[in-house]
């Protein structure tokens, strides 16, 4: 099998000053020309067998394969995990990685699932959290359990795609959700108490937890704490969370603070 390549840093910034929406109107392939990149050592190109097979309208039922689709976001997220699941934070906080993923293997994913080619930059070249492959790893990468097997090691990370907005704009994006534990233990707390969080006040809530934790960090080390402390502190924060029904609530109510 062929190892990983990834595109040089200097690549991704030539392919990004000459991105335009011509460029990228074919659905299945992208022409990249004169590419430069180096090689994984002991990472394999696992892409070839997680692209998504294309076929009635774009439906497609495989196992394990990338499904372009927002209400598939969860199984892609699972196929591309487990796809480069030996990839260590360091490689997949680099560009050329995932940017070499999107315009190769995976650019009928992308194509498909973020086709919008007014949002070039945001869907072929972000990586992070928001990113569009690179914040399905990460989403999953933060949440499962690697000591428990099949579906029980993802159940946190089905919760985090439950709420595509704790996901993609609130406290996932946020540096508070870059802390496993607490991401972990406030996706707890969301799965015991599911309807606290549905929509209307349920965004409201989340940028309550965000807003306490940041405090709580003024007083205490939060990445020396565990997934319980979190989800214990929430418990305790319950009362005010119910009472939270709108962002004005957090910016000015001072009862649920003093609760």
């Amino acid at each position: 099998m062929e190892l990983q390549k990834i595109y040089t840093d200097a690549f991704v910034a030539q392919l990004k000053k000459d991105a335009t929406p011509s460029k990228y109107q074919n659905e299945d392939l992208f022409e990249v020309e004169n590419p430069e990149y180096t090689q994984l050592g002991g990472i394999y190109n696992n892409a070839v067998d997680i692209a998504p097979t294309i076929s009635d309208n774009g439906k497609q039922n495989q196992p394990k394969r990338m499904i372009p689709d927002k209400n598939h976001d969860f199984e892609s997220a699972i196929a591309l995990f487990e796809a480069y699941e030996k990839i260590s934070p360091y490689i997949a906080s680099k560009a050329g990685f995932w940017v070499y993923l999107s315009h190769n293997e995976l650019y009928p994913y992308v194509k498909r699932r973020w086709g919008d080619t007014s949002k070039i930059k945001d869907h072929w070249f972000d990586i992070g959290r928001r990113g569009s492959l690179s914040g399905l790893w990460w989403a999953v990468y933060c949440t499962y359990d690697p000591n428990k097997e099949g579906e029980d090691r993802y159940l946190l990370t089905r919760q985090l795609f439950v709420n595509q907005t704790f996901r993609t704009r609130t406290f996932f994006t946020y540096r508070i959700g870059m802390n496993r534990d607490a991401l972990r233990g406030t996706l707890s707390f969301m799965s015991k108490y599911p309807d606290l969080f549905k929509r209307g006040s349920g965004e409201a809530r989340l940028d309550y937890i965000r807003k306490y934790f940041g405090r709580l960090g003024g007083t205490k080390e939060l990445s020396a704490l565990d997934e319980k402390f979190f989800l214990n502190e929430l418990e305790k924060k319950l009362p005010a969370i119910e009472l939270v029904n709108d962002t004005t609530q957090v910016r000015h109510d001072r009862r649920v603070w003093n609760i």
